[in-house]
């Protein structure tokens, strides 16, 4: 259960503004909507485009051997400084323009 799921309370519920979206490939473009979460593999680079200013959604996605390059919109508080280290999962939540970031160091496969 990521932090998304316990604001809104939808574990194991699959409302249709609550979905969970696979994202495949290295690279990402993410036009995040509302209560949705991303779930992304490893990810070269990721990209978010015209967030929402208000309301929540969780990207998730691992940084390989070689970091990942982020790109984000300036209104996203908490993200300015942001940069992917090597072999790390992250979870970014988002609530109302306002980032909240995980981390987990992995094991290179």
């Amino acid at each position: 259960m990521n932090l998304l799921q316990i604001l809104l309370g939808t574990q194991g519920h699959a409302a249709s503004a609550g979905s969970v979206l696979p994202v495949s490939g290295e690279t990402a473009v993410i036009s995040p909507r509302q209560n949705c979460s991303y779930q992304c593999g490893a990810l070269s680079s990721l990209t978010l485009t015209e967030p929402p200013a208000s309301g929540a959604y969780t990207i998730v996605f691992t940084s390989g051997a070689t970091p990942t390059t982020t790109v984000f919109p300036a209104t996203i508080l908490g993200l300015e400084s942001f940069a992917a280290a090597a072999n790390t999962l992250y979870e970014i939540n988002v609530l109302d323009s306002r980032a909240a970031i995980g981390s987990w160091a992995v094991t290179p496969a």
